[in-house]
C-alpha cells in the first residue's frame, strides 16, 4: 500500500477547512481503502486522534506498515486505552481496529463512543487549490525547500510542512500550493 502524498494533503487540507484545532478529537475512519488511509494519516497530521475500523487483518497490517496507524488493536477495549491518554493530553495517534464493522460499531454505541469527525456521516469537501509538486535531487535540497516554504507559508501550509516530513521522511517529493 502506498499511499499518494497528494491525497494526504488534499484530506489534511479538507479537515482543517472543518476545525482549526483537532487537539483532543476524534476522527473514525471506516477502512484503509486508499480514501480511508489518506484520511487517517492527514487527521494524526492535524493533531487528531484517529481510529479506523478496518475488517481486513491484512490490510491493517500493510496500512500500520504505510505510516496510516501507529497501533493496530483487535478489541475496542484495546483500542480505547490507547486513544484515551492521547484525547485528554490533546495529542494525536492513530489505531487500526481490526472486526466485524457492524458488531464494532455497535459495540462503540452501546458503550457511548462518539467520534468528532465520522468519515461515513460527513463526507470531507476538498478544495481547488492549486497544488505544486517539487521533486528534489536529493534529500537536503528537499529539506531546503521545505524550510523556505515554511518562511512565507500561512498557518495551515506551515502545518503541513511540519508535519509532512515525519510522514514522508525519504520522499523527495513535496507537494504544496499557491493561494
Amino acid at each position: 500500500m502506498v499511499v499518494e502524498q497528494s491525497s494526504v494533503l488534499r484530506a489534511f487540507i479538507a479537515l482543517l477547512a472543518v476545525r482549526t484545532s483537532w487537539a483532543g478529537k476524534i476522527v473514525l475512519v471506516h477502512s484503509f481503502e486508499e480514501k480511508g488511509a489518506a484520511i487517517a494519516m492527514a487527521a494524526t497530521m492535524a493533531g487528531a486522534v484517529t481510529l479506523a475500523l478496518e475488517g481486513d487483518p491484512e490490510r491493517a497490517r500493510v496500512a500500520m506498515r504505510a505510516g496510516c496507524c501507529d497501533f493496530v488493536v483487535s478489541t475496542l477495549d484495546e483500542a480505547l486505552r490507547t486513544m484515551k491518554n492521547e484525547v485528554r493530553k490533546g495529542g494525536s495517534l492513530s489505531v487500526g481496529l481490526v472486526g466485524d464493522h457492524a458488531l464494532l460499531m455497535h459495540e462503540m454505541h452501546e458503550r457511548g463512543v462518539v467520534a468528532d469527525f465520522d468519515t461515513a456521516l460527513t463526507p470531507l469537501t476538498e478544495s481547488e487549490l492549486d497544488i505544486q509538486n517539487f521533486v528534489a535531487a536529493d534529500l537536503n535540497e528537499r529539506r531546503a525547500l521545505d524550510a523556505k516554504l515554511s518562511q512565507t507559508a500561512d498557518p495551515v501550509q506551515a502545518r503541513w510542512l511540519a508535519a509532512a516530513p515525519k510522514f514522508f521522511p525519504r520522499d523527495l517529493q513535496r507537494l504544496y500550493w499557491t493561494v
